[in-house]
């Protein structure tokens, strides 16, 4: 029996002992990062970036280690003397002596597992690293087969290791109950410049989280990219085909033409962005919020349904006499037909007969359906009239299908339910910015709509609700909500400015070396991410891990088993 477990538990040395050593540890080492003197043989290879592996005892333990190359210096004491530096700067490379060196890799500590046999197979279970390896650790460049052995649930396949072909598994695993679900919501933030492929990769999560039959995926559009299937074009990654097969059809797309609001709030918010109440005379921003929050209180316990625009003329009158001294004036300048055509378009919002209610919307998302709202354009009746910034529609729009999300939620939870969907809100930066550049009038829906996210985001993980927020800035981000994120996912462009603070910090410095390696994808036609965070599979240490997505999207469907 002695003999069988010690032969089944040499199966990772059956598979290192195929492979060709590459470094050996060297000193100093810690239990979190290491030093490899790399060998002769591989002193010309590309090895940044690559996942390798060692063996490691601790007692009667055997473990191996999982780590990546985060950076690679070049040392020559030879030339280092000040006379011959000169003398090469005189004659050039000198023989026996230039060239004769020595490459020192350093190594940022991934994972640690250890064999064990469970019904007398060999599997690994996840350990830690409680002393610092043996300066005799020989290193090898991790393989496919390695990787593959390591337990993980609901693995899924973003792309390959940074310098690597080595594919990469994470863990996407759906909000419901454990063991198949974390439940929890977990949140992800995918930062990084214009064209750096964050929405790229956001769409590759959202179809490794569709696979979850249960869970719902809620996608604010406010780009386009997710409705108009922009991705097929760009890098061959077909979405819709993709979801509506894991989701057996159960996708759906809405443009504003083809849902139905259902908020008194939301109703008299869009009016006042239309200009609605300056047809009424009242111009003063001050005047006018009074009033909003006037006929709000009059008309909150009646659905739009049931408001007219005779109501709404009424009671204006009414308050204006309340209001102004010298109401005669205010009355004069009044244009009730114009402001009774603005009435009528967007009436056609809230019209239930044609339309999708944002009810129904809501219970899809329950039932685990992927719903795109299309909000990067606007009816063209509408269009015309909008006095203020899009975002600031498009916020009312936002809250009022989030508010009643996390209405829904809130009652699931207290009967002892999860909700398990995702929220994905394109260009975050305009809706939980740090900071509004935008004047109090012309961003008071954003800031309504931030404060209610900033309020419930600490209390939608419980609900089994994530959030997904893709930004081109860690500046220009919430601060509060960016300390609430589970995933940072930093792409191509944050090694400059203010983000680089967030990023090291995130990361730590040797690992933001290796980050600021990353290409222009504009150049390379590559995305390269660096991501920490629970989804990092391989991570048992909760390190980071830098990977370069799949550029062949026929690789990314074959590794992930969707074709």
């Amino acid at each position: 029996m002695v003999i069988y477990l010690e032969i089944k538990l040499n199966i990772i040395d059956s598979i290192l002992s195929g492979l060709k050593p590459i470094g050996t540890i060297s000193s100093p080492s810690t239990i979190t990062e290491f030093t490899m003197d790399i060998h002769a043989e591989s002193i010309s290879e590309p090895l940044l970036g690559k996942l390798v592996v060692f063996r490691h005892v601790e007692g009667d333990k055997r473990k191996i280690v999982i780590a990546q190359v985060k950076s690679i210096e070049s040392i020559n004491k030879l030339i280092e003397d000040p006379g011959v530096k000169t003398m090469i700067q005189t004659y050039g490379p000198l023989p026996h002596i230039s060239g004769r060196d020595t490459k020192i890799a350093f190594l940022s500590l991934v994972s640690v597992y250890e064999e064990v046999v469970i019904d007398g197979e060999v599997t690994l279970k996840e350990s830690t690293l409680n002393t610092p390896p043996s300066t005799d650790s020989i290193v090898y460049e991790a393989t496919q087969d390695l990787i593959e052995l390591i337990p993980l649930e609901s693995k899924f396949y973003l792309g390959t290791i940074y310098g690597g072909v080595l594919s990469v598994p994470f863990v996407l695993k759906h909000y419901g109950p454990p063991p198949e679900g974390w439940g929890e919501g977990f949140s992800y933030g995918i930062f990084g410049k214009s064209g750096s492929g964050k929405s790229v990769l956001a769409a590759m999560l959202v179809v490794g989280l569709a696979r979850h039959e249960a869970m719902g995926i809620l996608i604010f559009d406010t780009q386009g990219e997710f409705s108009r299937n922009a991705f097929k074009e760009r890098v061959g990654l077909d979405f819709h085909s993709i979801i509506r097969k894991l989701k057996n059809g159960r996708l759906h797309v809405y443009s504003l033409d083809e849902i139905a609001l259902e908020s008194t709030r939301s109703l008299i918010k869009l009016l006042d962005k239309v200009g609605f109440f300056e047809d009424f005379g009242v111009l003063q921003y001050n005047k006018k919020s009074m009033l909003i929050s006037d006929l709000m209180l009059a008309l909150s316990s009646r659905s739009p349904s049931r408001i007219s625009f005779t109501d709404v003329h009424q009671f204006i009158n009414s308050w204006i006499r309340k209001k102004y001294s010298r109401w005669e004036t205010i009355r004069d300048r009044m244009e009730p037909k114009i402001a009774k055509e603005k009435w009528d378009i967007a009436m056609k919002l809230f019209d239930l007969s044609e339309r999708v209610s944002i009810s129904k919307v809501v219970e899809m998302y329950e039932k685990g359906d992927v719903i795109i709202l299309d909000l990067s354009n606007f009816p063209k009746s509408i269009e015309s009239f909008i006095q203020m910034p899009r975002e600031e529609v498009r916020a009312i729009i936002m809250k009022e299908v989030i508010d009643k999300v996390i209405s829904r939620a809130s009652k699931k939870y207290r009967e002892g339910g999860l909700t398990n969907g995702l929220i994905v809100i394109e260009e975050a930066h305009n809706y939980v910015p740090s900071y509004f550049r935008a004047s109090r009038e012309e961003s008071v829906e954003r800031r309504e709509l931030l404060s209610l996210i900033k309020d419930r985001v600490k209390e939608t993980r419980k609900y089994g609700i994530g959030w997904m927020f893709i930004t081109q800035s860690t500046v220009d981000f919430n601060k509060e909500i960016y300390r609430q994120i589970h995933n940072y996912i930093f792409m191509h462009g944050l090694s400059i400015g203010a983000d680089v603070d967030n990023v090291k910090s995130a990361l730590g410095a040797d690992l933001f070396d290796l980050y600021k390696t990353f290409k222009d994808p504009k150049r390379t036609g590559k995305y390269q991410f660096i991501v920490i965070g629970p989804i990092v599979g391989l991570s048992s240490t909760g390190m980071a891990m830098a990977v370069e997505c799949f550029t062949d999207m026929r690789d990314f469907l074959e590794m992930n088993e969707l074709i």
